[in-house]
C-alpha cells in the first residue's frame, strides 16, 4: 500500500520480515564498556547484594478511582469497616552495592528519576541484605 495522493513521507518503507529493521542502528561492542562504565559505579567482585523494597503510592490529594472500586467491592462483598483503599506499585531492586548508604543513595536517585512520578505520587523504600531475604 503506498502513500495517499498529495502526502510526502520522509521515513523509508519499513521492513516487516525477518532480521534488522531498516532505519535501526546496533551499537558496535566497543561502546558498550563505555556506556556502562559511566552509568554504572565501580563495584568491586565482593559487594554486597542487597534488596530495595519500595513502595510507590498516590499522593493523598490524588483522586485514586482504582483504589475507590477496591474499597466499593470490599463492602459489596461485606468488609464494611474498611474505610480507604490506597492502590499503588510494589517494586523489588536488587543491587550489587559497595555500602548500604551507597545503595540508599541509588535507589533514591532510581525512584525521583524512574520508578515514581514525584508530581502524583510518594514513594518509600526499605533496604536489607540480599541473605536475609524472606
Amino acid at each position: 500500500m503506498g502513500t495517499p495522493a498529495g502526502i510526502r513521507s520522509s521515513s523509508p518503507p519499513r521492513n516487516h520480515g525477518a532480521g534488522t529493521p531498516e532505519g535501526v542502528r546496533s551499537l558496535p561492542c566497543s561502546a558498550a564498556p563505555s556506556i556502562w562504565t559511566t552509568c554504572a559505579p565501580n563495584l568491586s567482585p565482593r559487594s554486597p547484594a542487597v534488596i530495595a523494597r519500595v513502595i510507590v503510592t498516590p499522593k493523598p490529594v490524588v483522586n485514586d478511582p482504582q483504589g475507590l472500586t477496591v474499597k466499593q467491592g470490599l463492602a459489596s462483598l461485606g468488609f464494611r469497616e474498611v474505610s480507604a483503599v490506597r492502590i499503588g506499585k510494589y517494586i523489588e531492586v536488587n543491587l550489587d552495592t559497595s555500602s548500604e548508604h551507597e545503595a540508599r543513595e541509588r535507589v533514591e536517585a532510581m525512584c525521583r528519576q524512574l520508578l515514581a512520578n514525584h508530581v502524583i505520587e510518594d514513594f518509600r523504600f526499605d533496604i536489607e541484605p540480599e541473605h536475609k531475604r524472606r
